[in-house]
């Protein structure tokens, strides 16, 4: 400390000396220094951003992070964050539900050099260690979890003829307070754990307690629906209320309330019909037996000669075919199949069935669009009551038909309910307003956030110009400050001084002065006496009995 205020001292000295102009020079040095100390903080304190996840558009990643408080960049189609907020990042995402399906991409740069004189199989048990660090590191920064711990079982892929096994695992939970994790984290905890191994299915990890030593059931896909009726109730009023809120953000002092009913009820349904021939109903032959018979008689013909003919047929030719007879027997065996479709719905619901909102518009919003609509710009005369139903009729048709497609619903039977709206005028004040919206000037421009969509680039536009003016006025201050100064001269100043008498006894009057001081010549024995008594005297306040023995023994009684 004592330093410092030497040091202190010293600039305070120097500055003494120097002229206006100087300290001008010195004070925009010490400026330009402090606005380059701010430029380095701002831009060498920032931290390094490292990859997340490529940039999903059917996940609301960004806007997840952002609303949690994290620093957020896209860079060519992926998503950056600080290396520090990494894990939290992933946690926050994982509670939130809006990790990818195939969160493997997450982990892939776990091993970070590999030697190439390793077995396939220990890089594969480095590669499972490195992903259960990781996985434990990143579940430890959910809410009010002190620290996890992640076991993955990850059996070989078996070959030709033998059976596979499913991968399975186990995290270990321990929270900050002592009290069991919340519902959330144990299914957040699960499903991270899950995506992060191929082959590795939720119902096969098993969440552990470790607060209590109690194991948790994880919640199944078809039970994720909405915890309760008020919690989905509010969300959906909130962001409706947030929707029409931006939409009737040009009114002044605009309120709006929304009021929301859902269904959070599970429906699960199946439903079952038969198909009819040709669209799923086969008729098949199952088996064909086939027989066939062929039987026939020959007969004789009458012969010439004296003999009897009483028994020859005359009408058939000598050695003619007899009776004929053929029999063939098909037997078919069919096998019909009657198609069956089978619709199975899973429905969690959750949906709103209506809304509602009232909007209520200041009086004084009103008021001033008449006073515009009639080339006012102040409060010269008072506005009828006439004139501000008249303008409120016309401002309620337009925020309803605004705000209308908005609140419809769907319900089960395909049917819409349009919602409904109520717009009402309300004696608040909203302040003294400029004389027309769209004529508050460059202020009002910045005042509705306007200027502010430029983010990042309008601080470090005006911080440049800032810097370039002061570099601009130290310039200016340094080249006065080289021009060569004329000083006046010693005559000019004090005058010239007169010549004095000859005959003036100037020495005689200065002798009958006293002298100020007399001067006293001392020695150095003088000074080493003086130094001694005075070392006697403290040594007398400090140790009175010790100063007595030493006068004993210096002291010396004549006698």
């Amino acid at each position: 400390m004592g330093r410092l205020n030497n040091v202190l001292g010293q600039v305070r000295t120097y500055l003494k000396d120097l002229g206006p102009t100087q300290k001008l020079l010195v004070a925009s040095l010490c400026v330009i220094v402090g606005m380059t100390m701010f430029l380095v903080t701002q831009y060498a304190g920032r931290g390094k951003l490292v990859e997340l996840m490529a940039e999903d558009p059917q996940q609301p990643v960004l806007a997840t992070l952002r609303s949690a408080g994290f620093k957020v960049e896209t860079r060519e189609g992926k998503i950056m964050v600080p290396a520090s907020d990494r894990a939290a990042a992933i946690a926050q995402l994982s509670e939130a539900g809006k990790l990818p399906s195939d969160s493997t991409l997450l982990f892939g740069n776990l091993i970070g050099v590999q030697d190439w004189r390793n077995s396939a199989e220990k890089d594969r048990q480095q590669f499972i260690f490195a992903l259960q660090n990781e996985l434990g590191r990143v579940i430890g920064q959910f809410r009010d979890v002190r620290s996890a711990s992640v076991i993955i079982h990850a059996p070989e892929v078996a070959g030709l003829g033998r059976a596979s096994r499913e991968p399975t695992a186990s995290v270990t939970i321990f929270t900050s307070s002592g009290a069991p994790p919340a519902q959330a984290t144990i299914d957040a905890a699960a499903r991270l754990v899950a995506g992060a191994r191929s082959g590795l299915m939720v119902r096969n990890v098993s969440v552990i307690d470790g607060s209590t030593g109690r194991s948790r059931k994880v919640t199944d896909d078809g039970d994720m629906v909405s915890s309760s009726y008020l919690e989905h109730q509010t969300v959906v009023e909130r962001e409706t209320r947030e929707k029409l809120e931006s939409l009737l953000s040009y009114i002044p002092g605009v309120m709006v309330a929304v009021t929301a009913q859902v269904d959070v009820t599970k429906v699960n349904s199946q439903i079952q019909k038969h198909l009819p021939k040709g669209e799923g109903t086969v008729s098949l032959v199952r088996r064909t037996e086939a027989s066939s018979t062929s039987q026939s008689e020959a007969s004789r013909a009458a012969e010439p000669g004296i003999r009897s003919n009483t028994q020859m047929d005359i009408n058939q030719a000598s050695g003619s075919t007899g009776t004929k007879l053929d029999t063939e027997d098909t037997v078919e065996e069919m096998q019909n199949a009657i198609g069956v479709e089978t619709t199975q719905r899973l429905d969690p619901r959750g949906m709103p069935t209506a809304l509602a909102a009232s909007i209520n518009v200041p009086e004084d919003f009103v008021e001033l669009l008449v006073r515009r609509s009639r080339g006012e710009g102040g409060e010269a005369t008072q506005v009828a009551r006439a004139d501000l139903d008249a303008k409120f009729a016309e401002i309620e048709k337009q925020i309803v038909n605004s705000v209308q497609p908005h609140l419809k619903t769907r319900l089960d039977g395909g049917s819409t309910n349009a919602g409904e709206v109520f717009v009402s005028m309300v004696p608040i004040p909203i302040g003294t307003l400029q004389s027309g919206v769209s004529e508050a000037g460059f202020l009002g421009v910045l005042s509705n956030g306007q200027l502010a969509m430029g983010g990042g680039v309008i601080e470090k536009v005006v911080l440049g110009a800032l810097a370039m003016v002061a570099v601009v006025m130290m310039l200016m201050m340094v080249k006065r400050t080289g021009k060569q100064t004329e000083l006046p001269t010693a005559q000019e100043l004090v005058g010239v001084p007169p010549a004095l008498a000859l005959d003036a006894d100037v020495i005689g009057e200065a002798e009958e002065r006293d002298a100020p001081m007399a001067g006293i010549e001392i020695g150095e024995d003088d000074v080493k006496v003086q130094k001694m008594l005075e070392q006697v005297s403290e040594l007398v306040e400090a140790n009175p009995e010790g100063a007595a023995n030493l006068l004993q023994r210096w002291i010396q009684v004549e006698e």
